[in-house]
This record gives C-alpha cells, structure tokens and sequence, in this order.
C-alpha cells in the first residue's frame, strides 16, 4: 500500500511494488509504504521543488556618489556565482562597471543574466572657496540638472540663485539631488577680511630703472570692484590707461620715453563695499 494522501501529486503508474508520481507543485513530505496488511512499512523522505523562474537582475541601475547598489538574482535557484566570486543570491557594489551572475536551479539547468552599473550623467560641479570684505556677499547660481538643495549653514534664497553674506570666514556644505535621485555634497569656504577703503596717490614719479618710484598710480590694499585709471599728456592725449588695479605707468608713451614735466590723471574706482568715486589730480615725471 503507498499512501500519497498529503502528496500533491498525480500518480501515473503504481503496482504492488513501485509507483510514479508526476508533481503537481513543489512539496517536501514522506512518502509511506506498507507491506499488505503486515504490520511493516517504511518512509521515503521527498523534496519536490518548484520549476525555477527566469533569472532576472533588473534594468541598468545608477551609482550615486559615496553609496552603494544591491543587485539581486531571483530566488528559488540552488547556486549562484557572480562574476566578483561571491555565491549569495544578492551582492553590494561600490564601482561602476558591468556584472553577470550564473545561477544553477535544483534540476541542474543553468541560466545567467547581465546588468551594467553606471555613473551619475552631471556630476555636481565644484563650488571655489572665496574671499569677501566684511558686509560683502557671494552669488551662487545653481547647476541645472539639480534640485532640493540644502545648505549647512544655512544661506538665503534670491531668484534663481543664493546668497552667502557671512559676517565671519565660515566653512559652507552644500547638498543637492540630481535628475536620478542621487544626493551630491559639496564643501567651501568663504574667508571674510576686514577690507581697507583707502586709496593714495603720489605726487611724482622717477622712471629711471633704479628700482625707486620707477612706476606711478595709485597705491592701495582695497579690494575692486571696479577701476579705471588714465593718464593725459598737456596736449589732452592719454599716454596710459589700466582697468587692472597695480598694473603702473612706466613714463612711456608709444613705448617712447615721454618727456618730464606734469602730467593729469583720472581715475574711476569702486571698492568691493563701496560706493563708485571719481578722483583726478597731477603728477610729476622727473627725469
């Protein structure tokens, strides 16, 4: 006698000494048989398993920066075998690259599948350290592709951009979210000085190539935001002209020694916490 009451199982084939089952399900169980109405049986053990799905790893994924991605085969296989040598059904990685998987299901069928990781498409751009005057600020115009920022400290919001006024140099860290969810942090400086305003110019000059007042303009530390400086010959004609603060005459005019005698300058400037003022006076070139 062969019980098969709890086995999900067709019987194809059974005699006093043998059956054939043809499984219906995945089961694990005993099959019991008895010797005639004696009082003799004996149990088989049976693990029927299930068909083995398709194996599957999913769509190309994204590794966003400093995190990691978990790739997962689909259940039910009896073996796995990645191609980073690890045997579990679900690995962690940290680098981009692409990574396949062979997997074995109970009944010795083999499959494998491919995936590839990839980079974020727009890495955060980098944000420079800055240097201000004390009651400056520093515009910072947003990258496109990105969204949800956080900033630590906190900054203010200006139109399409923010504004860091900080009143002492302060470390600045910034965070934001791309296109493909990934959070990006970025970290700066903003160093505050304490700016002068003072600006001087001297009454002459000596371009004689002895290292001593061989240059004329204007003599200051201020930090610009914007500067002009000309110089006239009596004739009305401008010798010299600079929007680069410390660039200096050297007495030429059309690389020609211009003659000695006085000589009228104008300068525009606007220091990076002020106002914009025009000044001009004379200088001597002495030969």
């Amino acid at each position: 006698k062969w019980n098969t009451d709890t086995i999900p199982a067709t019987i194809l084939q059974q005699t006093d000494s043998s059956i054939t089952l043809l499984f219906a399900s995945a089961w694990s169980g005993d099959l019991v048989a008895t010797a005639g109405n004696c009082d003799i049986a004996d149990t088989l053990r049976l693990e029927a398993y299930a068909v083995a799905e398709q194996l599957e790893l999913g769509p190309d994924t994204i590794l966003c920066p400093g995190s990691f991605v978990e790739l997962t085969a689909t259940a039910g296989f009896s073996n796995y075998k990645w191609n980073t040598g690890e045997t579990s059904p679900a690995i962690r990685v940290i680098t981009t690259g692409k990574y396949f998987v062979t997997v074995t299901d109970h009944c010795g069928n083999s499959f494998t599948d491919t995936i590839i990781v990839k980079p974020p498409t727009i890495p955060f751009p980098a944000i420079k350290d800055g240097i201000i005057c004390k009651g400056d600020s520093l515009f910072i115009l947003p990258a496109s592709g990105f969204n949800n920022y956080n900033w630590s400290p906190a900054v203010q919001s200006q139109g399409d951009g923010y504004v860091v006024r900080p009143g002492v140099s302060t470390a600045y860290t910034v965070r934001a979210k791309d296109n493909s969810n990934c959070t990006w942090q970025k970290k700066f400086i903003v160093i505050v000085e304490n700016c002068p305003d003072e600006i001087w110019f001297p009454s002459g000059f000596t371009p004689n190539n002895d290292g001593l007042n061989d240059g004329f303009g204007p003599s200051t530390k201020a930090r610009f935001r914007t500067y002009s400086f000309r110089i006239f010959n009596r004739w009305g004609q401008e010798v010299f002209s600079s929007s680069v603060p410390g660039v200096l005459w050297n007495g030429k005019y059309r690389s020609v020694e211009a003659p000695a005698g006085i000589y009228v300058w104008m300068c525009s400037y606007q220091f990076r916490n002020g106002p914009v003022k025009n000044t001009k006076g004379t200088v001597s070139l002495i030969r």
